[in-house]
C-alpha cells in the first residue's frame, strides 16, 4: 500500500496513466456497483490517494484461471479515531452497549429482589407449618 498527495501524483507520469485508466474504468462501468456508497467529502482539506498492490494468494490446476486472474475488489474504510484510542463510527456502539449493561444491572436487581421475596414467603409459610 502507498499513499500520495494529488500533487505527486500529477509529477509522476506512472501515476497519472494509473489514475486515468481507473477514471476510464469507472466510466465504463457507469453507475456505482450494488452496494457501494457514493463518495462524500466534507471539506477538501487534503487529498491522498491510496494504491494497492496485491498477488493473488493462490494456485489451481485451472491454467486459465491462473493466467486471467479475475481482479479483487476491496472496501477501504477511513475512520478518524477519537483521543486515538476508539474509531468515531465505534462512539454509539459503545454508547448502546453502555446502556444495556446499566439497564441489565438494574432489572437483575429488580428480579433479584422478586426472587429473593418469593423465596423468603415460602420460607416463612414452611417455618410456620413445622411450628
Amino acid at each position: 500500500m502507498d499513499t500520495y498527495e494529488l500533487e505527486t501524483v500529477f509529477e509522476s507520469s506512472d501515476l497519472v496513466s494509473s489514475l486515468a485508466q481507473f477514471t476510464d474504468e469507472r466510466q465504463v462501468e457507469g453507475e456505482l456497483l450494488e452496494g457501494e456508497a457514493a463518495p462524500i467529502f466534507d471539506t477538501i482539506s487534503s487529498v491522498l490517494l491510496l494504491r494497492i498492490q496485491a498477488a493473488a494468494d493462490y494456485y489451481t490446476m485451472n491454467q486459465t484461471l491462473m493466467r486471467e486472474v479475475p481482479p479483487v475488489y476491496v472496501d477501504i474504510i477511513l475512520d478518524p479515531f477519537i483521543l486515538n484510542i476508539v474509531p468515531r463510527s465505534l462512539i454509539p456502539t459503545a454508547i448502546y452497549i453502555i446502556f444495556l449493561a446499566i439497564g441489565s444491572w438494574f432489572l437483575a436487581k429488580s428480579v433479584n429482589r422478586w426472587i429473593n421475596l418469593f423465596a423468603t414467603d415460602e420460607e416463612v409459610k414452611t417455618l410456620k407449618k413445622v411450628s
